[in-house]
């Protein structure tokens, strides 16, 4: 049985980019005045969210939850 391959930078990148993505779009919602728009704004950072959380669990990326503000 060969060894499972190791991911490519772009593939743990991609964690990276999902979280950063979640940050920012999180950011736009609370500066957002219009409250559906700022609701559906949420929404796409939680699904940015749940995709780094994927991408961390298969490549084994960051843990440690810390956003790019404070990284």
């Amino acid at each position: 049985m060969s060894p499972a391959p190791q991911p490519t930078r772009t593939e743990s990148a991609r964690g990276c980019a999902h979280r950063e993505a979640a940050w920012k779009v999180e950011l736009s919602a609370r500066l957002c005045t219009d409250r559906a728009h700022a609701a559906r704004l949420r929404g796409l950072a939680a699904w940015h969210q749940r995709q780094a959380d994927y991408f961390d669990q298969l490549f084994g990326g960051d843990d440690s939850g810390a956003s790019p503000a404070t990284a």
